[in-house]
């Protein structure tokens, strides 16, 4: 009997382990999902400092800054071309309107009901 006494308290010890290092694990994701959020939120703070000083032009006589910033307008001027080239993928346009995406096959704005103008129509303006 005293066997069986000694399996039932092994499994009892081995299960409470278990149970201690799934809590663990539990507690260590939620930390790091906490902390991953936190890291999120710094970097956001960090970009909006760093919008203000570019758009306050501080710093503008700082070379470092002045390479950054023409670095920022290359990398907006390439993710506007990225987005154009989506919009044309996915056949859409953008109303000037109300800036409402609109196939490319309509004339009118569903939104706001404005003449939609071609591209090419837009260009001999």
């Amino acid at each position: 009997m005293s066997g069986r006494m000694n399996i039932k308290a092994k499994i009892k010890n081995a299960v409470q382990i278990v149970a201690d290092n799934s809590l663990k694990r539990t507690e260590i994701i939620k930390l790091n999902v906490e902390t991953s959020n936190l890291f999120q939120e710094q970097q956001k703070i960090f970009c909006k400092i760093g919008e203000y000083v570019t758009d306050q032009g501080m710093l503008g006589g700082d070379e470092v800054i002045s390479n950054l910033k023409e670095e920022i307008a290359r990398i907006k001027e390439n993710i506007e071309k990225n987005q154009e080239k989506v919009k044309e993928i996915r056949g859409i346009k953008i109303c000037s309107t109300c800036s409402v995406e609109v196939s490319v096959n309509k004339k009118i704005c569903p939104g706001c009901g404005a003449k939609i103008l071609d591209i090419n129509e837009k260009k001999d303006r």
